[in-house]
């Protein structure tokens, strides 16, 4: 489903009509909220690493209507970035803090500074 929202917005002709365009956009949105019921679907996962990836999050903060779903995504970020290296987190946080994601931001925050906390001498 998210590879299908990313590729969606290349699939306009050369002129499009301002129609079209919105179409496009609410079709993008539209299947960001499909990725998202999907893994609310399944919150036994949440925790596990069927959930969620690290860069499967960071796809999904890239995509147009991601920020309605804060919530729901700020609950993937512990397992999903857990394992992540540092420039991954670092990039989920930028993201969501673009995005006004703020509970994203906060717990892709959370798990940095724990990682910072493992690296302490």
């Amino acid at each position: 489903i998210v590879e299908a929202a990313e590729r969606l917005p290349a699939l306009v002709c050369e002129n499009p009509t301002p129609d079209i365009l919105e179409h496009r956009k609410e079709a993008v949105k539209s299947l960001v909220e499909c990725a998202v019921a999907r893994l609310e679907k399944n919150k036994s996962l949440i925790g596990t690493p069927a959930a969620c990836s690290a860069e499967e999050l960071l796809r999904l903060l890239r995509l147009h209507g991601a920020a309605a779903h804060d919530p729901a995504l700020s609950q993937l970020c512990g397992y999903a970035l857990e394992k992540a290296d540092r420039s991954t987190i670092l990039q989920v946080v930028h993201r969501a803090c673009t995005l006004g994601c703020e509970s994203v931001a906060q717990a892709a925050a959370a798990v940095a500074l724990q990682g910072l906390d493992k690296d302490a001498p």
